[in-house]
């Protein structure tokens, strides 16, 4: 296992009502999938262009006022610290879809390590003969589900439904 490097901005812009993100490597470039909800709860979502380098995500999640603009990937790389390099490519890729963003003003940097792995880890670990040991107690089962990198959150759907069944 080891680190992707990930960040993103957070900017001030109430403006920004949709949500933007890139669409997948399977998708022909340059895509990116917009969606948008109304005040009567009516979702939609649309296909736009979008100009981005294949090995980086963009992502625009408007959230009160405020709005994440992301993103790196970077494998192997330790650093936390924020770099300005990378959120000037942040803002101005993400410019490209809202412009005007790159003119918000900055709240803040945030800089994470996804841990990731090479295939992802959904495994069951029991010690002792599933549900019990040799003195006829519990024993302890542990379902090892990490290594998504910075797919864990859209790809949790599938990974709770299999954790499940694992548990029965």
């Amino acid at each position: 296992m080891y680190p992707a490097r990930g960040q993103i901005v957070k900017v001030a812009a109430p403006w920004v009502r949709h949500f933007i993100m890139t669409a997948d490597d399977d998708a022909p470039p340059p895509a990116a999938v917009s969606i948008s909800s109304s005040s009567t709860g009516h979702t939609s979502a649309q296909l736009v262009a979008a100009t981005a380098p294949e090995d980086e995500p963009m992502y625009i999640f408007p959230r009160s006022g405020e709005v994440l603009l992301g993103g790196t990937y970077q494998e192997r790389q330790w650093n936390t610290d924020p770099s300005p390099s990378d959120a000037k490519a942040i803002v101005d890729r993400c410019n490209l879809l809202v412009p005007g963003v790159s003119s918000a003003p900055v709240v803040k940097h945030w800089v994470g390590l996804r841990p990731v792995r090479h295939t992802v880890r959904v495994e069951l670990f029991a010690p002792f003969k599933l549900g019990s040991n040799s003195s006829g107690r519990t024993g302890p089962i542990v379902i090892h589900n990490y290594g998504h990198g910075g797919a864990a959150l859209a790809e949790s759907n599938v990974w709770w439904v299999h954790v499940i069944s694992m548990m029965r």
